[in-house]
């Protein structure tokens, strides 16, 4: 049971051969980037046969390529700094394993690898990821005491970053006695355009850090414990009733985008002057309050409502054929 690649497209052998190499060894019973996504999708990756094709695999290429090159460059520095006799500043790829245990129940080896962590104070955990503009557009422009730029997340923005950063951190501090002071995202942004730089919070680099709260260790430790047990109540439920008997993932898990009203100025507006997400009667009324304003100032505005839908189902989920929801949606 697993992925059975595919090359609809008869790319070349090398970029076949590059994909299928994995360079990610299994460890342990769960991996912490697994822990905090959908049991369901995890349950039917490791029972079912599914199909991937290597052109959809493009930007996990891309990931593994940057990793290793930022990676490489971590190593080098160490060398020199330890050829000095210097303590190294830096860890990278920084492997954790961490047993979790709960009494009358088997224990449970967590496993995962930090990108780098910067050992002199202040500490800090350091992630890499590739991503859009999207992605930071749910984030606060903000500056610290240097007047250098940084991006937080506003309320609800960047869930899966933070939760796995700080599984992380917790695990460093309860198994390596290391205290990270800061969790920080290294985002390189593989849309980011020169020519959007004059837009209102468009980050002026491609490159730019996201700086991530720190919860708890209380949090953290009930955070960990519900994302366990629901793992296996899924895989319990799959394993006595099928697939069927699992629920479908949450709206979060689905990427669900809910129904959106955009105002334009004109037929003819490449973009929307305003959007409204509409989550019920209020968001139905405000926009059209809007809509009635801007039309007196704007003659020519319309206003359009794109239907909700569930962007991983329906664009980025491989084992969506063995899914119950996705078959009850794709046939409506």
């Amino acid at each position: 049971m697993g992925r059975i690649l595919l090359n609809k497209f008869g790319l070349p052998e090398p970029v076949v051969r590059a994909v299928e190499f994995e360079s990610y060894q299994k460890r342990g019973h769960i991996s912490v980037t697994t822990l905090i996504d959908s049991p369901k999708v995890n349950y039917l990756k490791t029972t079912t046969d599914y199909h991937e094709d290597i052109s959809e695999m493009v930007w996990a290429l891309r990931g593994q390529a940057l990793h290793h090159i930022l990676e490489r460059s971590a190593i080098e520095i160490a060398k020199k700094e330890e050829a000095a006799g210097i303590a190294s500043r830096y860890k990278p790829e920084f492997k954790v394993d961490y047993e979790w245990e709960e009494e009358g129940k088997e224990t449970v080896h967590i496993t995962g690898t930090m990108d780098l962590l910067y050992m002199v104070y202040p500490e800090i955990m350091y992630d890499y990821k590739d991503c859009s503009y999207y992605k930071i557009s749910g984030c606060e422009k903000r500056y610290d005491e240097h007047g250098v730029p940084f991006y937080f997340p506003k309320d609800g923005e960047c869930q899966d970053w933070i939760k796995q950063t700080n599984i992380y951190a917790y695990i460093l501090r309860k198994k390596y006695d290391i205290v990270v002071k800061k969790i920080r995202i290294i985002a390189f942004i593989k849309d980011w355009s020169k020519k959007n730089t004059n837009m209102s919070g468009y980050p002026e680099s491609p490159i730019v850090v996201v700086e991530l709260p720190i919860y708890s260790d209380e949090t953290m430790y009930s955070y960990i414990k519900n994302r366990i047990n629901l793992h296996r109540e899924y895989y319990r439920l799959g394993h006595t009733g099928g697939a069927d008997a699992i629920p479908e993932c949450t709206e979060e898990e689905r990427w669900k985008k809910k129904d959106t009203i955009k105002i334009y100025s004109s037929p003819n507006s490449a973009r929307s002057s305003k959007n409204f997400e509409i989550n019920g009667q209020e968001d139905e009324i405000q926009a059209e309050l809007y809509f009635q304003n801007f039309k007196i100032k704007t003659p020519t505005a319309i206003k359009v409502r794109v239907a909700g839908f569930d962007g991983r189902c329906q664009d980025y989920c491989s084992v969506k054929v063995h899914c119950h929801y996705w078959r009850q949606i794709s046939q409506k």
